[in-house]
């Protein structure tokens, strides 16, 4: 079986949180934490409901970066990556660490990284993906 996630919705925060999302660096690598908001609709006793889910993720690298620069909260984006857990002092984390990612629509950000000859396609095939790797050996500090 294959470990593949997509999701699709918008960057959110807790309360009284800034807005821009900023990158911390881990063993001199970029890694940036963030969560998505996810809709989900569905049927109780023939009457529509909904509820939200909010999926924490993790960037690395220039992914990382890129998100952090061309992306705010409460803006929409689909994430393409793979599920991960670890335990850290006796808790369990899971999260979606990002592999690609889209933007969803025409925000000003966008055009500011069309406008900065931003070529996600290129990065996707130079990118490394061992970061995940090395954080569920070593245990994520939360």
């Amino acid at each position: 079986m294959a470990n593949s996630v997509i999701i699709s919705g918008k960057i959110c925060h807790k309360k009284g949180e800034p807005d821009e999302l900023k990158c911390d660096y881990t063993n001199e690598r970029a890694r940036l934490k963030f969560n998505v908001a996810c809709k989900r609709n569905f049927m109780v006793d023939g009457s529509a409901k909904k509820s939200f889910h909010c999926i924490p993720c993790r960037a690395w690298d220039n992914y990382a970066k890129v998100i952090a620069k061309y992306f705010k909260r409460g803006e929409p984006i689909l994430i393409h990556g793979v599920l991960t857990t670890s335990i850290n002092n006796g808790h369990f984390n899971m999260y979606v660490t990002v592999e690609a990612f889209e933007f969803v629509t025409d925000t000003e950000n966008y055009k500011k990284a069309v406008d900065d000859g931003l070529d996600i396609g290129a990065m996707a095939n130079s990118m490394n993906y061992d970061g995940y790797e090395e954080e569920n050996e070593k245990g994520e500090n939360e």
